[in-house]
């Protein structure tokens, strides 16, 4: 086996072994087979261990590599990436589900684009996710439903006040995108050029926005993103595990972490780019506070 012909394949998971056999069951039934899977257990205290050991004896392109203590998912991803041998990385997640062609769409567009002469970072595809319940998220469609909605691209970033408006279930052909969903596949130099996903700056906010800062950093350096819909994962949304918190924890996590953001990567720029997202948000909650007392939108 060509080792840089080889597609590495991370799968990160903490206390997921009630889904991740599922994750690792549809690697092994992809169409493309020249990958090796390092699975990165970040210290699971449930019976994750167990329930990858079959695998293990089944198929030796699957790696098992287990914490001795929790790292974060920044770090656990990076993990994975040090012990990668392909120059083609797979990040997958321990609650998504690919197509049986998912890897070797991507793999075939991304050789595609870099035959044009394209400074490729990495292809994403399309994902698909059951909708989301909650009276909270009624927030969300006031201050971004609509606007991702209307959406033809697949991403978008805010000028002013850098939010990321994402709808990765639509499209009708590759196009370039600023942002791609986490499980995506990149060049491994690219991300080590990078320094992989930053371990440290969002660990206060239970790791939000590490992807988004990567894929800044990435595009700082020239490297460019490009979104693939006929490769379809899908994404099952577990509500045990992994980085999983209450709404109200999760907004004050993403709002931690994207001053964070802001300020690590738009330089004197964030010093009016933080009071603009302080002030859409405010504004998005006094609007849409009618509809989160009453539980419903009219």
């Amino acid at each position: 086996m060509n080792e840089r012909e080889v597609v590495s394949i991370i799968l990160p998971t903490y206390n997921r072994a009630h889904s991740v056999e599922r994750a690792i069951e549809s690697v092994l039934a992809q169409t493309f087979k020249n990958w090796e899977l390092i699975i990165c257990d970040d210290g699971s205290i449930d019976n994750t261990a167990e329930a990858v050991e079959p695998y293990l004896a089944k198929d030796r392109r699957v790696q098992y590599h287990w914490n001795t203590y929790n790292q974060g998912l920044p770090r656990n991803r990076n993990i994975g990436l040090s012990l990668a041998k392909g120059e083609l990385v797979y990040f997958i997640e321990d609650d998504v589900v690919l197509d049986p062609q998912c890897l070797e769409i991507l793999v075939a567009t991304f050789k595609e684009l870099k035959a044009k002469g394209i400074y490729i970072g990495g292809v994403g595809p399309r994902s698909v996710e059951p909708k989301k319940q909650g009276r909270l998220l009624l927030l969300e469609r006031y201050m971004g439903n609509q606007k991702r909605r209307g959406m033809v691209a697949p991403a978008s970033m805010g000028k002013w006040t850098g939010l990321a408006y994402q709808n990765f279930g639509v499209g009708n052909g590759v196009v370039e995108s600023p942002l791609l969903p986490s499980w995506s596949l990149f060049s491994k130099s690219a991300l080590d050029k990078v320094g992989g996903y930053e371990g440290k700056a969002y660990n206060r906010f239970n790791y939000s926005h590490e992807e988004t800062d990567m894929f800044t950093r990435l595009a700082d350096c020239g490297y460019r993103l490009y979104f693939q819909p006929a490769a379809v994962a899908q994404h099952k949304h577990e509500d045990r595990g992994g980085t999983r918190t209450s709404p109200i924890k999760y907004y004050y996590y993403y709002l931690g972490a994207h001053i964070v953001f802001l300020a690590r990567n738009f330089g004197w720029k964030a010093v009016y780019m933080i009071p603009a997202c302080l002030s859409f948000i405010a504004f998005g909650i006094l609007r849409g506070l009618p509809a989160l007392i009453r539980g419903y939108e009219e």
